[in-house]
């Protein structure tokens, strides 16, 4: 992913503008914090306050994307420029496979314990 974002930055604004990071407060999130900490140093991110990346020109540009989908401030830039979105990077296949949702459940199946 970061791979892809940095490559579509590069080829629609001509560079990577700062960007903001969303992280949930969970405890999936909170194990892998740290991984992904490191992930994005060793990548040459760094850290910036809010105030300061969205005073980059990239913020200025104009946005006419309307769309019921959540997209990225990338996607919306592009869409706004005219230009076709490249649909996102392609997922290894092990990845796309644990994302397959789960068959629903047997119709004799014992409900979950109501807490």
């Amino acid at each position: 992913m970061f791979d892809y974002d940095e490559q579509f930055s590069r080829d629609l604004l001509g560079y990577e503008p700062p960007q903001v990071i969303l992280l949930h407060g969970n405890n999936l999130e909170a194990d892998h914090l740290g991984d992904v900490l490191d992930l994005l140093r060793k990548r040459g991110y760094r850290f910036v306050t809010l105030e300061s990346a969205l005073n980059d020109d990239a913020y200025s540009l104009p946005n006419t994307y309307s769309a019921n989908m959540a997209s990225g401030w990338l996607e919306q830039w592009a869409v706004s420029r005219g230009k076709i979105t490249r649909g996102g990077p392609e997922f290894p296949p092990e990845m796309q496979n644990s994302a397959r949702p789960s068959p629903p459940p047997l119709a004799n199946a014992p409900a979950p314990p109501f807490l």
